[in-house]
Formats: C-alpha cells, structure tokens, sequence
C-alpha cells in the first residue's frame, strides 16, 4: 500500500506543480505559484520517503518498523494540514451555497480516509 500510495503522491505532485501555470480568468493569489512548488516537493519527499520505507519492509529491514511510524506521522500531519488549508480556501463567489458545502464535505472525507 505504501509504494501504491507513493505513487498516486507522485502523480498529485506533478500536478500541484502544474497548476499555476493553468489559464483562469481569475487573477491568481500572491505567492501561489511558490506555495504550489514548495508543496509539491514536500509531496514528492514524502513520496520518496514512502517509497524507500516500503522496500525496506520487504526487506525485513529493522529500521523500516520506525520508518513507517515516521512516514504515518508525516502524512497525516500533511493531510491535515492540506485539509485546514482547502477548507479556508476562498472560493470563486459564483459558487452557490450547496456546491461549497459539497466541496468541503467531499474534501474532509478525502484528506479523512
């Protein structure tokens, strides 16, 4: 599960690193292209981290039992970081009230499981 995990970790850092440089016809927030590569490395580590801890799992390796306890630790935090940060995210005003509430419920139980 972790490499599985690792994987799916890898293909959203490719496109958290993408996204400023989508076209809107909205004027982007300040900072938000730094805070999109920053976060896709911290994602891209984690990755790399999950990767590394699940080889050294099936190879019986003594250090990968506190490595993965290290590896829970740092993605739930990251998760619940992430989560706090989309649920205070400003959402374009056109957005009805149903849908945000939708967003916000479907985003909790994503970052939840």
């Amino acid at each position: 599960m972790a490499i599985l995990g690792s994987m799916f970790a890898l293909l959203l850092a490719a496109f958290m690193a993408a996204s400023p440089f989508i076209a809107t016809a909205q004027p982007k927030p300040p900072y938000s292209t730094q805070i999109a590569i920053v976060a896709s490395a911290i994602t891209v580590a984690l990755a790399g981290l999950g990767i590394w801890t699940a080889i050294g799992v099936f190879r019986l390796r003594s250090w990968a039992r506190t490595s993965i306890l290290i590896f829970a630790g740092f993605l739930g935090a990251w998760a619940a970081i992430t989560l706090l940060v989309t649920m205070v995210m400003p959402l374009p005003p056109e957005i009805t009230g149903g849908t945000r509430q939708t967003f916000h419920s479907i985003t909790a139980l994503g970052f939840g499981i």
